[in-house]
């Protein structure tokens, strides 16, 4: 449960993190925002997550098509590419918690768009993914909006490859709908945000990796999808000063 928290508060440090730099990125990321206007893209997502309390193990598998923003590590400075990432997370602790846990698993990939299929309904959810180890992810990646970073680093510890990820999702048949606005201004710089994003939870949700196992339903078991539709109105000066994080 401590390593349950743990991740808890990471994810929340990142999210803030991310919404902080979302607006920031479009007057900084190299070929988005980098002046006055109207900036649109989508975001298509599906998530599973599973606890197992008899063992305390923890399993979790993202699929997110969105438009990143991406600092290669070692580089300096960050650019925005559309891509699809595949997050994976296995955790089995020892029975004896004086030894290393059995398994501690953790990768990010890039993967190609199709291998994550979601229909218009959000009733229905596919992944098939295959990746090798130069399929990581390559420094700091996130979300351009409100979402967790992905992390990075050449993560993929733990896991045998080729390492196949395969994931259906089956939703309850009601669809929720959130709509936010935002605004920032630093110096001449000023955004305007809009954001809807239509998601749906899983009744049902089963997730296979390769050499570790396959996982599905249950109390513990946690699944949803979801779309969405960003727009960022820039206007001012266009350009976000160096001092308020932006490239000047």
């Amino acid at each position: 449960m401590k390593l349950l928290r743990r991740i808890a508060v990471s994810a929340g440090v990142a999210v803030s993190l991310v919404a902080s730099l979302a607006v920031v990125s479009v007057g900084a990321a190299g070929g988005f925002g980098s002046g006055a206007g109207r900036f649109t893209f989508n975001d298509t997502s599906a998530n599973a997550s599973f606890f197992n309390p008899d063992d305390n193990s923890s399993v979790s598998v993202s699929a997110d098509h969105s438009l990143f923003m991406v600092r290669p590590r070692g580089g300096v400075g960050a650019t925005a590419q559309e891509m699809t990432v595949l997050s994976v997370f296995v955790f089995v602790p020892d029975p004896d918690p004086t030894q290393p846990p059995l398994v501690d698993a953790a990768g990010c990939f890039v993967i190609p768009a199709s291998d994550l299929v979601v229909s218009k309904d959000l009733n229905t959810a596919t992944l098939n993914a295959t990746v090798e180890a130069s399929d990581a992810c390559d420094g700091f990646i996130a979300p351009i909006g409100a979402g967790p970073a992905k992390g990075g680093g050449g993560g993929g510890g733990g896991f045998t490859f080729p390492l196949t990820v395969t994931g259906t999702w089956t939703g309850t048949g009601v669809t929720g709908t959130q709509t936010d606005q935002g605004l920032f201004t630093c110096g001449g710089f000023v955004s305007q945000t809009h954001s809807q994003t239509s998601s749906q939870f899983s009744s049902n949700v089963t997730v296979s990796i390769s050499g570790i196992g396959t996982f599905s339903g249950g109390p513990s078991a946690f699944g949803n999808v979801s779309v969405g539709t960003n727009t960022f109105n820039v206007t001012g000066t266009g350009i976000l000063p160096t001092d308020c994080g932006g490239k000047g």
